[in-house]
């Protein structure tokens, strides 16, 4: 939930493209964290149906990458 707070707080700056790949590549690394990562796309994925819309298209490029890159069980 502290990702969707966190883009919650800078939304304004989003539909920039510069600020916009600030975002998007940090929030990339971190789900592909081998330590924290899982813990944080689950985190995302269970309160996906909560945020608005616009939140939700953000991350959806983020859980379906991180989900794609991840080791088969």
């Amino acid at each position: 939930m502290r990702s969707f707070q966190t883009l919650h707080r800078i939304q304004d700056i989003l539909p920039q493209e510069s600020e916009c790949r600030r975002v998007r590549e940090p929030l990339h690394r971190l789900s592909a964290d081998p330590r924290h990562g899982q813990v944080i796309r689950d985190d995302l994925r269970a309160g996906f149906p909560a945020p608005p819309i616009w939140m939700q298209e953000f991350l959806r490029d983020l859980l379906g990458t991180a989900h794609v890159n991840e080791a088969p069980p």
